[in-house]
């Protein structure tokens, strides 16, 4: 599937723990420009990772891949999830976030910008996602780090009835106010 994301949609990081050039933007610019983070510093080894909105609108997504960055190994993901939402707006921390899948022991990416593809099941299409690094491959004095992190799917699927449509219900046994058209 293709990637619902594009540079320059909104995108929040989980902090303000990366340098300047290589902050969350960069995981889904379409280059191998690294985001880096180091909320995954040990000894407390919190999550990291990000919030976007893909500008599409809502979307179902069915998949995520993820490219490994350009050096130092040991701070590859190994256990991330992936996360929904279709609060309006996005905030890393306060939209309301239902899980959409997790996946553990990821893995090692045998090279750098090496992509893994992780294929899923998913009927609910979401405005908003959240992807967390819950730990990397290595724990580290460092950080987090990945060059792309692609989300896939399509744009969710247009209601395709309009009022007026013809419309028959499975009987009469409707109030005439509340009849199958207001469905």
């Amino acid at each position: 599937p293709p990637t619902v994301t594009q540079p320059g949609d909104p995108i929040i990081a989980s902090s303000s723990n990366s340098p300047g050039s290589e902050g969350a933007a960069n995981a889904i610019d379409n280059t191998q420009a690294k985001y880096l983070n180091f909320d995954q510093r040990t000894p407390n080894n919190p999550p990291s990772g990000f919030a976007v909105t893909p500008s599409i609108g809502a979307s179902l997504v069915t998949g995520i891949a993820i490219t490994s960055a350009n050096d130092a190994p040991e701070r590859d993901p190994s256990t991330f999830v992936l996360e929904g939402s279709n609060d309006v707006g996005l905030d890393y921390n306060t939209n309301n976030w239902t899980f959409i899948v997790g996946y553990t022991n990821i893995p090692a990416f045998a090279n750098r910008f090496e992509t893994q593809t992780f294929l899923f099941d998913n009927y609910t299409p979401y405005k908003n996602y959240r992807w967390v690094c819950i730990a990397v491959a290595t724990p580290n004095g460092c950080c987090m780090q990945v060059a792309e992190v692609s989300i896939l799917g399509s744009s969710a699927p247009k209601d395709v009835t309009q009022p007026g449509d013809p419309i028959v219900a499975s009987s009469s046994n409707s109030p005439g106010s509340e009849g199958a058209a207001n469905a």
